[in-house]
């Protein structure tokens, strides 16, 4: 059984990887504080972001 539930974890992480998330939305649930501010770690591509982030940053541009 535990084979089967093996299998299912890796299918489930094979999922999760072919979908699309937003980066901003990774980088709060995935680095620390200090990694999010650290150059190494900041994108400035907007291709991969949600509709919330994307908004945001429409209104950093126009201010």
């Amino acid at each position: 059984m535990t084979s089967e539930a093996t299998s299912e974890e890796a299918a489930m992480n094979q999922a999760e990887l072919d979908t699309t998330m937003c980066r901003d939305c990774w980088r709060r649930d995935n680095l620390t504080f200090a990694q999010r501010l650290d150059p190494a770690y900041i994108r400035r591509e907007h291709r991969h972001l949600c509709d919330e982030h994307r908004a945001v940053r429409r209104e950093i541009r126009a201010a």
